[in-house]
């Protein structure tokens, strides 16, 4: 195994087969990887068509995953982009990292963001308070644990995440959301479509939004603004559910009020 360092305007390639192990990309200079590297640091700039293992990417450093390369617990602080068919894991986001491939049980620091692009899927994302994931037209996050904040654009989708205590999870007109837990203390604000969800926390259905068979758990408080509609809507005693807008087909065994302007259709008020 070898150790290279690379210069502003120099470029190294680590050909097929062979190892590197604690390079250093300075700054302007480029290291092209199809085979493997361990343990690099990035100053400049990499692009990963094999392995890139343990890698750390400095502020300002950039580490590009392409199809078929695999980056392996990289340190971002600068930024890391994951095109179409390549793939990145266990990563720590400091900084910035773009997903338009496949982003598995990734970290998404105080200070960092990810975005999940068309095509791209993050899944097990962790996200801590104060970072931020964004998901755009066709990108995908799932099964993701935030702490931060999450939000869904038109055309994206994020499956069964949980929102905890202090998360906020924006669902924009035309995105979508299913399979969501809002935990006591996470808080929801719905201008696309959220279904199949169990509310313990805070959620707000505004105009054009929509809400399909949610569960309103104890303690839980769901707000169906002027133009908002909740449909399925299953109230727990203890929960409660303040309708402006339309609510329809539901099952309350806790507490419902519909204001003035509001609409309540087919609903069942159950015993107690």
């Amino acid at each position: 195994m070898a150790t290279q360092t690379t210069t502003s305007g120099n470029t190294y390639i680590i050909g097929s087969g062979n190892t590197n192990t604690f390079d250093v990309i300075k700054v302007g200079g480029l290291e092209i990887v199809s085979g493997t590297t361990i343990s690099a640091l990035v100053s400049g700039a990499t692009k990963i068509y094999g392995a890139g293992n343990s890698n750390t990417v400095a502020f300002g450093g950039t580490q590009t995953v392409q199809s078929g390369g695999t980056a392996l617990g990289t340190l971002v602080s600068g930024t890391e982009t994951v095109v179409k068919g390549g793939t990145t894991t266990n990563a720590d986001v400091y900084g910035f990292e773009s997903v338009s491939g496949s982003a598995i049980n990734n970290t998404i620091q105080s200070s960092g963001s990810q975005t999940v692009q068309s095509g791209g899927v993050a899944s097990g994302t962790i996200v801590l308070a104060g970072g931020v994931e964004i998901v755009l037209a066709g990108g995908i996050a799932k099964n993701e644990t935030m702490s931060g904040g999450e939000g869904v654009y038109s055309g994206g989708a994020a499956y069964n995440n949980t929102i905890a205590s202090g998360a906020t999870f924006v669902i924009l007109s035309g995105g979508l959301a299913s399979g969501t837990t809002v935990q006591s203390g996470g808080a929801e604000f719905v201008s696309g479509t959220a279904k199949n969800e169990t509310i313990s926390g805070f959620e707000v259905v505004f105009s054009g939004g929509a809400a399909y068979n949610n569960t309103i758990a104890t303690g839980a408080s769901v707000f169906v603004l002027s133009g908002g509609l909740a449909s399925g809507t299953t109230v727990q005693l203890g929960g409660a559910e303040i309708v402006s807008g339309t609510a329809k087909n539901e099952t309350i065994s806790g507490l419902e009020v519909v204001y003035s302007g509001g609409a309540a259709y087919n609903n069942t008020i159950a015993t107690g």
